[in-house]
């Protein structure tokens, strides 16, 4: 039924838009009804029962390969070659979407200070922060280049891990926060089972070769080094 009604023909109207029409269209009563938060917001319910992008992105890679090998199978290698080509256009497309998501963490950072503040400028006409999408696509270039496949998989790999030691790591610390909103689900024994998490994510990582971990660690180094750099700068 997402289908049809993104069609026009099903039971929901679907509006096309940028991420901001949402909030030009809201009228001068109503955002004077929209609560105000002063600090941080605790985005409590985000990606509550939601299927994930990278999970529907697998979910047809494999059914590409089965496409393929069907292909291949009923018209030879020309009707391979064909769904090959198709999947390197999707793959493609895939990488664009992502350069263009990964500008958003320059910019945000820039924002707070924490890099130059030219990388939060936004286009004038398009209203994207092509600056920080442009530093983003330098620093995917270069890693690339200094690096090969085994070392980039692994550096990604393991940077994943360190962001899910530091996520699981900070619930029992906003836990003890006071003056915010009571959440409206709390985990059962949360603070039990992020530190178990913790601990698994760790042993993850120290099972690894010390090559990788030596990788790793310099990669997380050089980060904090520019992070505390332009944060120092911004803060004089």
């Amino acid at each position: 039924w997402i289908e049809k009604s993104v069609s026009g023909t099903g039971a929901v109207r679907v509006v096309s838009g940028t991420a901001e029409q949402m909030f030009l269209d809201l009228t001068d009563e109503q955002i004077a009804k929209l609560p105000r938060y002063k600090g941080d917001m605790l985005l409590t319910e985000h990606s509550a029962g939601t299927l994930t992008s990278q999970a529907y992105m697998k979910r047809w890679n494999r059914k590409g390969e089965q496409l393929a090998d069907a292909a291949e199978r009923a018209f030879g290698r020309a009707g391979a070659l064909v769904m090959v080509t198709g999947a390197l256009v999707s793959t493609l497309g895939v990488a664009h979407a992502i350069l263009l998501a990964a500008g958003r963490m320059p910019f945000a950072m820039a924002e707070r200070g924490q890099l130059p503040a030219g990388i939060a400028a936004v286009h004038p006409r398009y209203r994207s922060p092509h600056v920080g999408i442009l530093v983003s696509a330098a620093g995917m270039l270069l890693f690339t280049i200094v690096t090969t496949f085994a070392s980039a998989v692994t550096i990604t790999v393991g940077l994943r891990v360190l962001i899910y030691i530091v996520t699981c790591a900070a619930l029992p610390v906003l836990r003890r926060r006071v003056g915010h909103a009571t959440a409206s689900f709390r985990a059962p024994a949360g603070p039990v089972l992020a530190a178990l998490c913790v601990v698994i994510c760790a042993g993850l990582l120290a099972s690894r070769p010390w090559a990788d971990i030596i990788q790793l660690a310099a990669t997380v180094a050089l980060g904090l080094l520019v992070w505390a750099g332009f944060t120092r700068m911004g803060r004089r």
